[in-house]
């Protein structure tokens, strides 16, 4: 990603405070052992998953006249607890009202008991590896569209600069999220700063995974 975009866009994009760890996360796993919860392990994905969307969305809005909400998921995020894997996407839709912050959506996928018997798990591993690949391709085209558009930035920069006109706005949306540092022992009150973010969790009746041409989507919405 172009060095000046990573600058812009850095408390949006590398969701941690260590700038070492990778930017544009848009895949993750939450996995919890014998004793853990599997209702923390799903609030932790729906934070993730709010996270990576929030991240991919803020990118596709770099450059463009106003935020980008195309309704589609560009996330997954997983769950491991007990034998069973669940895969989820995480997308952004536009506040209702001006002003507002957006609300990001956590749709449930399908699940899979890794344990019950080998053609399932082979199933679910698959779907795994599959969302893995998917998001990659979906994060690796908002990379490459983003740096397209750098060229055309600079040009009206210039522009603006020998006119006498204000700098280019870069246009991202939604409040700066802190990273989550959580185990398996946390109490709902712990809970209380993630979900004033407004996260809808949704279970929805999807089975397969949508796959959206990011390279039309970046380059035409706005």
């Amino acid at each position: 990603l172009d060095r000046n975009i990573r600058s812009k866009l850095s408390d949006l994009i590398i969701p941690s405070t260590q700038d070492s760890l990778p930017m544009l996360p848009n895949f993750f796993l939450e996995a919890k052992g014998p004793d853990g919860s599997a209702a923390v392990a799903r609030r932790q994905a729906c934070y993730n998953g709010a996270l990576g969307a929030r991240g991919i969305q803020s990118l596709q809005s770099y450059g463009k006249d106003k935020p980008v909400y195309d309704n589609n998921a560009y996330t997954i995020t997983s769950t491991y607890h007990d034998g069973t894997l669940k895969l989820y996407t995480s997308h952004s839709i536009q506040p209702a009202r001006s002003g507002d912050r957006p609300e990001y959506i956590m749709t449930q996928l399908r699940g899979w008991s890794m344990t019950g018997d080998p053609e399932t798990f082979r199933q679910g591993a698959a779907a795994f590896r599959h969302g893995r690949d998917l998001a990659k391709e979906w994060r690796d085209g908002f990379i490459e569209a983003a740096n397209r558009r750098v060229p055309d930035l600079d040009s009206e920069s210039q522009s603006f600069a020998s006119s006498g006109e204000g700098p280019v706005s870069i246009l991202t949306a939604g409040p700066v999220l802190v990273e989550s540092d959580t185990s398996a022992n946390e109490t709902e009150a712990e809970y209380e700063d993630a979900l004033q973010w407004s996260f809808t969790d949704h279970v929805g009746e999807v089975v397969g995974f949508k796959r959206p041409r990011v390279g039309d989507n970046a380059d035409e919405q706005g």
